[in-house]
């Protein structure tokens, strides 16, 4: 009965000061509050909890008691659907693509000029992790020459030496 009367107050004050009378809102808030304990009470049940039965009961009660009457049609108004042009789909793939690889590179650039002290001209290339030439056997050795061309630009060679310990 407590947390009803301090539901029924705060409630009140709040419906008073948004311009409703209390006369029409304190039966209607007595009713909710007693079909919501009703229905709290129901949903202990077992079964109404094993077949999620409190929204339907609600529903039903709500039908039933606030709002009898005529159902009004429910009319949504849809944009039209226009298939998107094969440009537009390949330059948002294009320009996600490029965010991407920018966040990245300056994600590797900040972290590299961390770890490392960068000269000018200083080539920073992303490989693989250790192990993966595993499954298939293959290996570099020393020796190997290992080349990266950047078209119009360049190409660096790198021999493969073996680990100095």
């Amino acid at each position: 009965l407590a947390l009803f009367v301090l539901w029924a107050v705060l409630f009140g004050i709040a419906a008073s000061a948004l311009g409703y009378k209390l006369s029409r809102f304190l039966p209607a808030f007595a009713l909710v509050y007693v079909v919501s304990l009703v229905l709290y009470f129901l949903g202990q049940w077992d079964q109404a909890s094993h077949y999620n039965l409190e929204p339907p009961l609600v529903a039903l009660v709500l039908k039933r008691t606030l709002l009898r009457g005529e159902t009004p049609a429910f009319v949504m108004e849809m944009p039209l659907y226009k298939v998107p042009s094969i440009r537009t789909v390949l330059g948002r793939m294009f320009d996600s693509g490029w965010a991407f690889v920018r966040r990245a590179g300056t994600l590797i650039l900040a972290a590299a000029s961390e770890l490392l002290t960068l000269e000018p001209g200083d080539v920073i290339a992303t490989g693989t992790p250790d192990g993966v030439g595993l499954p298939r056997g293959e290996f570099l050795h020393p020796g190997d020459l290992v080349e990266m061309e950047v078209a119009d630009f360049g190409r660096l060679s790198n021999p493969v030496v073996a680990e100095s310990e």
